[in-house]
């Protein structure tokens, strides 16, 4: 999780280490692929505002736990749908979280928006990943 701000000299990065036991043999670097880069488990994070922890971030699709606060769903630009298994999608489709399958990955300046630092990043979402599925080897220059 990042929050990069142009005006500070150093950027925050709220590392976090996880450790997860899998059961099932783990897939090599060299085989990863936009086909078996989900999660089969509803990785997100959650912004502590008023000392609760209701308002979470998931990946699209991926609903909310029971501890998130179901009113904040559907209000300023997210237009999820439960009823649909529509979740953490913004009005202009843009995802709230990102499944990325590389790991180092330029972070664009908080307030930027994703697809003005990557061009074709609109493409791979208004295709719902069909399209410019590499996208995040193309930042502007």
């Amino acid at each position: 999780f990042y929050r990069i701000k142009k005006e500070e000299e150093e950027n925050h990065r709220n590392k976090k280490e996880i450790t997860t036991k899998f059961d099932e043999e783990p897939i090599q670097v060299n085989d990863v692929s936009s086909k078996n880069v989900l999660p089969p488990y509803n990785p997100f994070i959650f912004v502590e505002s008023d000392k609760t922890r209701g308002r979470e971030v998931h990946l699209v699709k991926y609903p909310p736990t029971d501890k998130a606060n179901p009113s904040l769903l559907g209000t300023g630009k997210d237009v999820s749908r439960p009823d649909e298994g529509l979740y953490y999608v913004s009005i202009d489709l843009m995802p709230f979280a990102l499944n990325m399958p590389i790991s180092e990955f330029p972070i664009p300046e908080e307030g930027v928006r994703i697809d003005e630092s990557y061009p074709k990043f609109a493409t791979w979402v208004k295709s719902n990943g069909a399209q410019a599925k590499d996208w995040y080897k193309y930042p502007k220059k």
